[in-house]
């Protein structure tokens, strides 16, 4: 933790010249795991800031503005109220087009843009189906170029999971999702280091809950 200290610092201070990946890589993942294993809502946020600190010393990489962009949606869930939950969704979606300007995987910022959608549901359930409509086409897209990318398997199957039987959602038809998800994240390979890798767990989680449910 004191390496990722000592570079966290540097990004306050100052613009560093990102002499390997090794650097960037330990000051993502260090930012990524205490928003993960954050306790407190302040925790969180110290986390997201330092990801957005990150993102100011390296603008041209496109991971560290998914991950700053990743941050902010979880941070929106740990927070109660809507207008902040909206506000962070905002910066969530302008990091994800900074992403894209750095030409960014188009299939896993799709997916993310995705997660912004479903993340708008939890700010108000009332527009339910408008996000979940877009969250659906969005992820389309994404499988369009990358049918494979568990994570947008994994966030399309929790799109139908939330869905009403009658619309041709549930567990029995989210179940293939997941499970298609589980199989991916378990052999895939990033190309980088500090490219995304999140998800694994819930997917595997929601694979449980689904077949407890047909069990029933």
């Amino acid at each position: 933790m004191k390496t990722i200290a000592i570079i966290i610092t540097f990004v306050i201070l100052s613009v560093p010249v990102w002499a390997e990946n090794k650097e960037l890589q330990q000051a993502i993942e260090g930012s990524l795991l205490k928003l993960h294993t954050a306790e407190t809502l302040d925790q969180a946020r110290d986390a997201v800031n330092m990801l957005e600190r990150i993102s100011l010393a390296a603008p041209d990489t496109w991971q560290i503005h998914y991950h700053y962009a990743y941050g902010n949606i979880l941070l929106s869930f740990r927070e109660s109220d809507a207008g902040v939950k909206d506000q962070l969704l905002d910066k969530a979606e302008a990091s994800i087009q900074k992403g894209k300007q750095a030409d960014g995987d188009p299939a896993e910022l799709l997916t993310l843009q995705a997660f912004v959608y479903q993340a708008r549901i939890s700010a108000d359930g009332s527009r339910a189906m408008q996000y979940s409509d877009k969250a659906r086409n969005t992820l389309g897209r994404a499988l369009e170029i990358n049918p494979d990318n568990p994570r947008a398997l994994f966030l399309n199957g929790q799109n139908i999971f939330h869905t009403p039987k009658a619309f041709g959602g549930g567990s029995h038809n989210a179940l293939p999702w997941f499970e298609k998800s589980v199989k991916n994240f378990r052999s895939n390979t990033s190309a980088s280091a500090i490219d995304p890798s999140w998800g694994e767990e819930a997917a595997q989680a929601m694979l449980q809950q689904c077949k407890v449910v047909e069990k029933q």
